[in-house]
């Protein structure tokens, strides 16, 4: 038999059903919403051009959103509270920019990469 995955729900809420595919072709129901932990953080678009949005699976009071481009240098800095936020990239030249979202402690939780067209 082969298994099939379908997957469904919101970015942070996802179920995933598991069909079994018998030998004569019917289909069986192997494992409903099961579910399946995503990452914590969304950077989009990615690779983006005006905007860099971040939205985080836990509401945030007063962190911040730090980039930095492949130097090192910090070339923006954003705070937010609750669950996302928008960053105007429109000033930035094309390349690969590093993110990080730091708690109001300066805890860091959550890195990544993003590239801009």
């Amino acid at each position: 038999m082969n298994f099939h995955a379908f997957l469904g729900g919101s970015p942070y809420n996802v179920g995933a059903h598991f069909l079994k595919i018998g030998a004569n072709g019917e289909l069986h129901l192997a494992i409903e919403d099961m579910p399946l932990e995503l990452t914590e953080v969304m950077a989009y678009p990615n690779p983006g051009k005006e905007y860099l949005n971040i939205s985080v699976s836990e509401s945030q009071n007063q962190a911040k959103v730090l980039l930095y481009n492949l130097s090192g240098s910090l070339v923006s800095e954003q705070s937010f509270s609750g669950f996302d936020t928008e960053i105007n990239t429109s000033h930035l030249p094309q390349g690969t920019y590093l993110y990080r979202v730091v708690s109001n402690r300066q805890e860091m939780l959550y890195s990544g990469k993003w590239i801009k067209q």
